[in-house]
């Protein structure tokens, strides 16, 4: 579900980012129309980026291997990023950091459990 979710928040952000950034950079004149196409571009970005997690939380629900081993490698990279996050000189987002951490751990202990690997592997 955190997939699905993350991808619609993605799809919807990433209309807005392209459809706003265009009608902005209709209004305006110069470099500011520069930063126009950059938001469309991000804006692309972010729905490819939006439909490669609903892939993959689809195929999650469908008991897809490779789903199983993409989310724990992204996962892992989320802690990974997290732990540099508590390492920021200032200590921003200290307790942001902390949650994302925890939040991933349980996951990737989820995801290695010897019944979800299995159930994984006979689907």
């Amino acid at each position: 579900m955190l997939y699905w979710l993350s991808a619609f928040v993605l799809i919807v952000l990433g209309c807005i980012m392209a459809i706003g950034f265009t009608a902005f950079g209709g209004m305006a004149t110069g470099m500011v129309s520069m930063f126009a196409g950059f938001g469309v571009i991000g804006g692309i970005l972010l729905l490819g980026f939006g439909t490669v997690m609903a892939l993959i939380g689809y195929s999650l629900f469908q008991l897809q291997e490779w789903a199983r081993i993409t989310t724990i490698v992204l996962v892992a990279l989320s802690f990974a990023g997290a732990v540099f996050g508590l390492l920021h000189p200032i200590g921003v987002g200290v307790l942001a950091s902390l949650v994302r951490m925890a939040i991933d751990a349980v996951i990737i202990w989820y995801l290695v459990q010897p019944q979800v690997s299995a159930a994984f592997r006979r689907a």
